[in-house]
């Protein structure tokens, strides 16, 4: 592994895929070339459980006492509600990689669909500072690269803590 800053090629370029980056630093893994805002040794706990209103919760708590909570829930609607509170970053970058040809638009500042053969995907993220799509190389192969996008989203700390909520609703439609 050779850095891109260093002389590496553009293939050797290490980055997250559909996470976040917390205080730019990868949020729960760490490995070759990568390392991780919390650490194993950091972790006094977890927790996961279903909460009164059907949100699977899921708790990572620092020896500290600073905490991690995500809430996913699934709901008949085709709906999919993600949301996060931390406790102990300044910034939070979130990615969703798309698969090459993925047909994705901005609607605004908050919202990004994205559209399939007979379906659509409508994506609101709230409580975020900016949102848009950039253009990404995708390697299917060693060597091989192809044009693709990516979602990204930045969140920022309020006065305690940084809260963002991600809901994405998918929907039938007829294409002409």
């Amino acid at each position: 592994y050779v850095p891109l800053e260093s002389g590496g090629s553009i293939g050797t370029k290490a980055e997250s895929h559909n996470v976040l980056l917390i205080d730019s630093q990868e949020a729960l893994f760490s490995g070759h070339g990568v390392s991780s805002i919390v650490s194993a040794e950091s972790i006094k706990h977890t927790n996961f459980s279903i909460d009164n209103n059907g949100f699977s919760v899921w708790e990572l708590i620092c020896q500290n006492g600073e905490k991690w909570t995500r809430n996913i829930k699934i709901d008949s609607n085709k709906c999919i509600t993600l949301s996060d509170r931390i406790d102990f970053c300044k910034e939070v970058k979130g990615f969703f990689n798309l698969h090459p040809g993925t047909n994705v638009e901005q609607i605004n500042s908050k919202h990004i669909r994205l559209l399939f053969d007979n379906f659509q995907c409508d994506i609101c993220f709230l409580n975020i500072q900016n949102l848009f799509i950039e253009n990404i190389d995708f390697f299917p192969n060693y060597g091989e690269k192809i044009d693709s996008k990516r979602i990204v989203w930045y969140s920022l700390r309020n006065n305690k803590h940084i809260e963002h909520k991600i809901q994405i609703l998918i929907e039938k439609v007829t294409l002409n």
